[in-house]
This record gives C-alpha cells, sequence and structure tokens, in this order.
C-alpha cells in the first residue's frame, strides 16, 4: 500500500468519527503525549544520574581499597586486609573483591554470599607504596540496586498515567 493510499484512508475514517470522538481523542492524546514524553525524558535523565552515582561510588570503594591495602601487601599479610575487605563486601552492590600482588595471584579474595542480578561492572586500581606498584585490587558491582529503583520509578510513571487518562 501506498502512503497516499494509507492517507486516504486515515481521512475516510477520520471523517466518519462523531464530534465527541474527536474532541476525547485530541484531549487524551493532550495529556499522554506530552507526559509520555517528559516521562520518557525523566527516566533517562534519573537512569544518567544513577549511573554516575553508581561509577562514582565504585571509583572511590576502589581508591579506599588500594590505599587501604598498601601496608598488608607491602608486608605480604593478607590477614590484616581482611577487615578491610569484609567492610567494604558489605555494601549490597559489591559483588566481589580480588587483590593481586607479583607473588601471589590471589592474595586477597573476597566474595558476597549472594551475588546479585543485574550487570558486573569491574573496576580496578594499583596498590602503590610510593610510586612503586605493589599489587592490584578489582571490585566488582552489581547495578541490581540501580535497575530496581528504576523498575519502580517506571511502575509510578505507569501509574501516573493511568490517572490521568
Amino acid at each position: 500500500m501506498s502512503v497516499a493510499g494509507l492517507l486516504l484512508r486515515l481521512k475516510a475514517a477520520y471523517e466518519n468519527l462523531s464530534l465527541q470522538t474527536v474532541i476525547v481523542g485530541a484531549l487524551i492524546a493532550g495529556l499522554v503525549i506530552p507526559l509520555a514524553l517528559s516521562t520518557l525524558l525523566d527516566w533517562q535523565f534519573r537512569r544518567a544520574n544513577l549511573r554516575a552515582s553508581l561509577a562514582e561510588d565504585h571509583r572511590k570503594l576502589v581508591e579506599v581499597l588500594a590505599q587501604g591495602l598498601t601496608a598488608p601487601v607491602w608486608n605480604l599479610d593478607p590477614d590484616s586486609g581482611q577487615p578491610l575487605l569484609a567492610a567494604v563486601l558489605s555494601d549490597p552492590r559489591v559483588v566481589s573483591i580480588h587483590v593481586t600482588t607479583p607473588f601471589d595471584a590471589d592474595f586477597l579474595k573476597a566474595n558476597a554470599t549472594t551475588v546479585p542480578h543485574g550487570e558486573l561492572l569491574a573496576l580496578a586500581a594499583p596498590v602503590r607504596r610510593g610510586t612503586q606498584v605493589i599489587g592490584e585490587v578489582r571490585l566488582e558491582m552489581a547495578t541490581a540496586q540501580l535497575d530496581a529503583e528504576l523498575a519502580r520509578d517506571t511502575s509510578r510513571a505507569a501509574v501516573v498515567l493511568g490517572l490521568q487518562l
């Protein structure tokens, strides 16, 4: 079917509508379209902000680990690093922490007891003593909390849209 044919069929269908149907349709379209666009833009903005916040938290945690594990890595004493790993692992977004040294590929390892759903984000940083790199820390975080928050926002927007209709 050509575009011209489709336009003729739409025009014919429109001409057969009552005035009341046209007014109700215009009101609904006038409410739904702006609300849907506004909600979509707000959702995208909120998602970007939540992602940026998660990335910043991720960066800070890796930095804290890299600085806090300098002494345990330098002294080759993994037991003294365990409390810091346990504290960071208490964050429900953290999935795993892995610390390596040139002498031990598995110097320190910690995994969450339950792995949250969502995308896994990994970030690594060197463990330094002065300017010398003495190890590396790698931290994995999950986006499950972020995804749940966005799902709640989507549900709220759907309810608002339904109520407006």
